[in-house]
């Protein structure tokens, strides 16, 4: 990803795009190339030495612009570690307690005359060489990180992933993103969308019978959490790159800050597609599984040996609905002895606005087979109470919260939706659209 005074827009109105490089272009392949190469014999060496030799490319043909971003990214791919042995702040520590007390005792002295000496006392009380202690003394400064091994990556590869930071980079201004494209196979839909809930971006279906409309939440439109949450929906968009239908994506942005080519700037419009000069960097998973889901499903076998006779899988089925709506459930749980099903899903960012919404859609499922399981709240309370669908848990989705609330539903019989309506009307409106509590 790329910082504000790395990314190249070019405006006209109130709309925004990118400066997308060339992937074929053979002075952006040249940089690309040298910074590449320059990374591979520092393997070993300082970030500070690393960033140093970085900064000296120059290729006449680009910006400088482009060249900066492009070693940044570099710099990303590195992975970078404080030297090993004794804690480099208690040696500084030990180091200026033995200064001082030998600039006391050789009060008048030249420093050179028995500085050397203090560092090998203190090299030898900790068993090192006095150069060992020049080397660790400030080896946890970032500068002094040392590059302990680099991604693999071809130039083409660093240019596709450019052009990615250049988009990832404007969206982290977004307030809205509307996305629509033709209806994808279940599979891809269902990968999508599990990508959005495992960023934990806010959503929601628009109707269109012809085509997938979807409305995410930017992070300038959150009340906590701005920048996790504009971070989140970057890291999103390569994500959408894996697929194959031809998308668009219209982003409102608001860019603002120091960045010269933004000063002044109100709302502008991003729109963007696919195209061969865009690609994702992550791998086609296919029926992805999220972490979260799969820890879920991990611990799940213990929990029910104490708690009772219900099974979980992942869920495969988006629940389809009128006027182009679904639900998408996370899990399966199916209880043994009745062969009873019910789906679960987890809302992570809870709010009453949200469980409400969630609770219409749970309604015009009308199965009564759903369960929505999320933090409780204050805000939520008499919702919890009066809504056997709504399964609250208080600080950590753990599967026995879920069984503990299966426990204390009827055996057999659908779960209703009660009026949610006259429960609207009763919310706190003390707290704010997040409900947020320390519960």
């Amino acid at each position: 990803m790329l910082t504000a005074d790395l990314l190249l827009t070019a405006r006209r109105g109130e709309s925004v795009r990118p400066r997308l490089l060339d992937v074929d272009d053979a002075a952006a392949l040249e940089a690309a190339a040298e910074l590449l190469a320059l990374a591979e014999v520092h393997v070993g060496q300082t970030r500070g030495e690393l960033e140093a030799a970085l900064a000296q490319v120059r290729v006449p043909a680009l910006r400088e612009q482009v060249v900066r971003g492009l070693a940044e990214l570099v710099l990303q791919r590195g992975d970078f570690a404080g030297a090993a042995g004794d804690d480099p702040a208690a040696l500084r520590g030990a180091l200026f307690e033995a200064g001082a007390q030998a600039w006391r005792a050789h009060a008048g002295d030249a420093p050179g005359d028995w500085q050397a000496g203090v560092v090998a006392d203190v090299a030898a009380a900790r068993g090192l060489t006095p150069e060992a202690v020049q080397a660790q003394l400030f080896a946890d400064l970032r500068e002094n990180h040392r590059l302990q091994a680099l991604e693999p990556l071809a130039p083409r590869e660093l240019l596709w992933r450019y052009n990615v930071a250049q988009c990832q980079g404007l969206l982290l201004s977004a307030e809205r993103v509307e996305l629509v494209s033709p209806w994808p196979s279940p599979q891809r839909l269902r990968q999508l969308l599990r990508y959005l809930k495992f960023f934990g971006l806010l959503f929601q279906p628009q109707e269109d019978p012809a085509a997938l409309r979807l409305t995410v939440d930017g992070p300038l439109s959150v009340l906590e959490g701005t920048q996790r949450y504009g971070l989140n929906l970057a890291q999103f968009f390569p994500a959408l790159l894996l697929w194959e239908e031809p998308w668009r994506l219209r982003a409102t942005l608001h860019l603002r800050g120091t960045s010269r080519q933004w000063r002044g700037q109100g709302l502008q419009v991003l729109e963007l597609a696919p195209g061969p000069l865009l690609r994702s960097h992550y791998r086609d998973q296919g029926q992805w599984v999220p972490p979260d889901v799969a820890r879920f499903l991990e611990g799940w076998p213990e929990a029910a040996a104490r708690h009772g006779e219900w099974s979980a899988a992942p869920a495969e089925a988006l629940l389809k609905l009128p006027g182009n709506r679904f639900l998408i459930p996370d899990f399966v749980l199916t209880h043994g002895p009745s062969g009873r099903r019910l789906y679960l899903e987890h809302l992570p960012q809870p709010s009453r606005e949200r469980v409400l919404a969630r609770g219409r859609l749970i309604a015009l499922h009308g199965a009564g087979d759903y369960l929505l399981a999320c933090r409780a709240l204050p805000a939520l309370k008499a919702l919890a109470a009066a809504q056997p669908w709504l399964a609250t848990y208080q600080r950590t989705f753990l599967p026995s919260a879920v069984l503990r609330h299966l426990r204390d539903l009827p055996p057999q019989g659908a779960l209703p939706v009660g009026d949610l309506d006259d429960l609207s009307a009763t919310g706190d409106s003390r707290l704010d659209g997040n409900g947020d509590s320390k519960d």
